[in-house]
């Protein structure tokens, strides 16, 4: 990821957006939700925070609220 790319995320989490992180590697969506979650100190994320989402739950994807889910797209 260049730094554009983590202004821009660091903006959406601040904006309270929703955030989908998707990876072709299971664990890059998770450590990159920890590092914008540590990011924000002192605050702190309040909302969903899914570091990595289940294919069976992909539907919590529609939810109406801000939230922070990472998932693989590895079949």
């Amino acid at each position: 990821m260049d730094v554009e790319r983590i202004i821009f995320l660091f903006e959406c989490v601040l904006l309270e957006k929703k955030i989908h992180l998707i990876s072709n590697h299971i664990s890059v969506p998770g450590l990159i939700t920890e590092a914008l979650t540590s990011l924000i100190f002192p605050f702190e994320y309040t909302h969903v925070l899914v570091p990595v989402l289940p294919d069976s739950l992909r539907n919590y994807l529609e939810a109406p609220v801000p939230y922070l889910i990472g998932y693989s797209q590895k079949k």
